[in-house]
């Protein structure tokens, strides 16, 4: 029963049955079916991704060049140099800009942040010791003698040369309207204030007792500065070539005098001239040697036809300053009682005894060690006495 129910089912009709459907539903290869694709035979290209093929699934991979990344990575840095470039050469135009640079200066000077507008000034001789930022900052600074809120803003700055070299810079400060002239000069490519022509101030002298030493703003003045004087036997002139406008601290100072501290605002036309005044010790120094040197020129006096005994100075009152505006001698007066024992001639035996008081001076030069006799004004009269 099995056999035929086979034979039925499996057996030769339904075998050939069953042939003949495939060969009606599929025209390509058998070999090349697909659960659910249909080929074609005339063009069996590539897969297209949508469930048809579109040519030799195992045709060889495109050749890949293995500089291509390289190439690539050399590539994006080449653009990122660029820009960068770009960037820098942009930000070192708008720094260099010197119309930027000339309102930003007068920005700052109405401002008087003084640190600020150094960084725009150039200075030839801006390596000298005498020329430094420092001075610069504490020189403006301390000629501002009051304290000021302002409000300022730029209203245009104008070209008025060919070459850049001067702007003409409007602004408004405390809402009122002013102009100035900023000049420029090119330095190594970048454009700078000429600070020469606006804040410099030549050939400064100062004068002073001579053998000082002198300080200005806190500097010592060395030798490089001193010029020889007329008068050098009592003065010393130190000349600054270049100092910044403004107020400076000079401070004197001397052996046996008391130290002068002055602030100054320099004249080119006028010489500065500091005198001191002597110490207490100093003067008591001079007094005491007064008194010996007149002591001694008294012994020496020419006393006519009287015969000398004894002389007795009591009560000195001594004084001592400089000689009138030469601060370099040194005037002592000595006033005293003096009570002189004489004879009047030879052959009298009785001693004669005369009182009252007297005044001489002496000038005194000094080089800072030692006291030198320059003048001696005695008055001896009282002992050139006539029988």
């Amino acid at each position: 029963m099995f056999e035929k129910l086979w034979g039925k089912y499996a057996g030769e009709g339904y075998e050939d049955e069953v042939n003949e459907e495939f060969e009606e539903e599929y025209d390509g290869d058998p070999e090349d079916y697909g659960d659910e694709d249909e080929w074609d035979d005339e063009d069996p290209e590539d897969y297209d991704g949508e469930g048809e093929w579109d040519g030799d699934i195992f045709e060889e991979p495109e050749e890949v060049n293995p500089y291509a990344r390289f190439y690539k990575v050399i590539a994006v840095e080449f653009v990122i140099l660029v820009m960068a470039a770009g960037a820098i050469a942009g930000f070192h135009y708008r720094n260099n800009d010197p119309a930027r640079i000339a309102g930003e200066f007068v920005h700052g000077k109405v401002q008087r942040d003084w640190n600020e507008v150094y960084r725009y000034l150039h200075f030839k001789n801006g390596k000298d010791e005498l020329l430094t930022k420092k001075m610069f900052v504490t020189a403006r600074e301390l000629n501002d003698d009051s304290v000021e809120i302002i409000h300022s803003r730029i209203k245009k700055v104008k070209d008025i040369s060919k070459k850049h070299t001067k702007y003409q810079v409007d602004y408004v400060k405390n809402e009122e309207r002013f102009s100035e002239e900023v000049p420029l000069v090119k330095v190594k490519g970048r454009w700078k204030v000429d600070g020469d022509s606006k804040f410099i101030e030549k050939n400064i002298s100062i004068r002073v007792p001579k053998g000082s030493v002198v300080y200005y703003d806190g500097i010592k003045l060395d030798q490089k500065y001193m010029k020889q004087a007329e008068e050098a036997q009592t003065v010393d002139i130190y000349e600054l070539p270049e100092v910044f406008e403004g107020a400076h601290y000079i401070k004197v100072e001397k052996q046996g005098m008391q130290s002068a501290e002055r602030l100054i605002n320099f004249n080119p036309e006028e010489p500065v001239e500091i005198t001191l005044d002597y110490g207490q010790e100093f003067l008591k120094e001079a007094g005491a040697q007064a008194q010996a040197d007149i002591k001694a020129a008294y012994e020496k006096a020419d006393t006519g036809r009287t015969e000398f005994i004894s002389l007795k100075l009591t009560g000195n009152r001594i004084t001592a300053r400089a000689a009138g505006k030469d601060s370099g001698l040194i005037e002592v007066t000595v006033e005293s009682r003096y009570e002189y024992k004489y004879k009047p001639g030879r052959y009298y035996r009785r001693v004669r005894t005369e009182k009252g008081s007297v005044r001489n001076v002496v000038t005194y030069s000094y080089d800072g060690e030692k006291l030198k006799q320059e003048k001696l004004d005695l008055n001896h009269a009282f002992m050139n006495k006539r029988r």
